[in-house]
């Protein structure tokens, strides 16, 4: 059960001056992405599972919860669900992720996996309700728990575009933009390298907290990343 909503703008200040929403970009690098994905394989998680993970540590440090809540997308298309095979478009949703985040969790030895192992649960636990209107999941609540959400984009746009043999027409400097109604939201990008992207509100929160919190979210993941001693399943070479 979360205690209380987990929102960053409860706890940061806002602009002095209301300002244009904005992002902040960090980019991840291969070798990195690399001793990650080592990491979640070693525990039976997937790197998404380890973004959030970061992304919980930085919750419950800037709120001062040991519980906390973001907002996941999910892709909605449960297969249970009627007539779903003949639905076309994204159909996704921000589904409530709550989980215990305690910074204690990793102490040195790289024994994490217990808690990665319940935030991937917690997901597939999640999914049972991926089909669920905004509407819905609002009165279950009572209240929005969270005023963060993290989106972690699966599609391979890239493969399509630059692996295709076949291609006829060429593409360059291929992107996309989104805008949520969060005042926070984190997108993550898997590539070869990893792009990490905070868009928040200008009227809420202030660049300088944004920046400090993409700099603070790279320092955690390479936490995951970084070599135990005289342990073979955290990543070390």
């Amino acid at each position: 059960a979360l205690p209380a909503p987990t929102r960053l703008t409860e706890v940061l200040p806002p602009p002095p001056q209301p300002e244009a929403d904005d992002a902040e970009e960090r980019t991840i690098d291969a070798a990195t992405v690399q001793r990650l994905q080592r990491h979640a394989g070693a525990r039976k998680v997937t790197l998404n599972t380890l973004v959030q993970a970061a992304w919980l540590r930085l919750l419950a440090a800037l709120t001062g919860q040991r519980t906390v809540a973001f907002g996941a997308v999910m892709s909605g298309r449960s297969v249970e669900m009627p007539g779903i095979d003949h639905v076309t478009g994204l159909l996704v949703g921000v589904l409530p992720l709550v989980c215990e985040a305690d910074a204690s969790a990793d102490d040195g030895t790289g024994d994490d996996g217990s808690r990665l192992r319940a935030l991937f649960d917690a997901n597939i636990a999640a999914r049972q309700h991926e089909h669920a209107p905004p509407p819905d999941l609002q009165s279950w609540t009572g209240t929005a728990p969270f005023d963060s959400v993290v989106i972690f984009e699966n599609y391979p746009v890239d493969d399509a575009l630059w692996l295709s043999e076949r291609a006829t027409l060429s593409f360059r400097d291929v992107g996309n933009r989104g805008r949520m109604s969060w005042p926070l939201t984190l997108v993550v990008v898997p590539r070869d390298t990893l792009v990490l992207r905070l868009e928040y509100a200008g009227t809420l929160l202030r660049r300088a907290d944004v920046t400090a919190l993409a700099n603070r979210l790279v320092a955690e993941l390479e936490r995951f990343s970084a070599p135990v001693s005289g342990n073979p399943a955290s990543g070390s070479p």
